[in-house]
């Protein structure tokens, strides 16, 4: 084979030849993909525009934005228990800070179950692991009168497995106790 057998490449259909490299382009084509590129080009240069004049108006906001998601801030929460979250106090070894580094503090723990209601569903979460344990559909009932369980967890695997800068093993989520803010929260909104 010549190379100029390679430079025309040519795909063939039943019916159809197509050549990639000798496209007829008419006078509709080349508006389209010009059109296309302006429209490209003019959001861009509008977004860049718009996203400079937001950071001259909001300096420090801009700042956290860009550090952290926010959250939907149209929903009122209220809180019906509340503690802080802080580190267990769990005095950990040696052993177990060197291998699981920063996260050796919340590798021992007891498992609570936190709550999450709102006006159609009641959502249990645990603490070990952070997962999903349950789902409860308000307002409405099986066949024989039980409340409607959308979620039961039984064996699922929520886990989230990650090497840490200061860890010498593979950290997993489902084996450490997170803190919450508040033990239960009915959401409304």
């Amino acid at each position: 084979m010549l190379f100029a057998d390679f430079c025309f490449v040519r795909v063939k259909c039943l019916p159809l030849q197509f050549n990639f490299f000798k496209m007829d382009f008419d006078k509709n084509t080349v508006i389209g993909i010009t059109l296309i590129i302006l429209i490209f080009l003019g959001f861009s240069i509008y977004n860049a525009n718009q996203e400079a004049q937001f950071k001259k108006a909001h300096p420090e906001t801009a700042k956290t934005t860009a550090q952290y998601p926010a959250g939907d801030s149209s929903k009122s929460t209220t809180t019906t228990g509340t503690n802080t979250p802080t580190a267990p106090a769990v005095a950990t070894d040696s052993a177990q800070t060197a291998q699981l580094g920063t996260f050796a503090a919340f590798a021992n723990g007891s498992e609570q179950l936190i709550t999450i209601e709102n006006e159609n569903c009641i959502y249990t979460f645990s603490n070990k692991g952070g997962v999903l344990k349950k789902v409860v559909l308000k307002g409405y009932e099986t066949f024989e009168g039980k409340p409607l369980v959308l979620f039961e967890d039984k064996g699922n695997n929520f886990n989230l497995s990650f090497v840490s800068n200061d860890s010498k093993k593979t950290i997993e989520t489902q084996q450490l106790y997170f803190a919450t803010a508040s033990s239960s929260q009915k959401i409304s909104g």
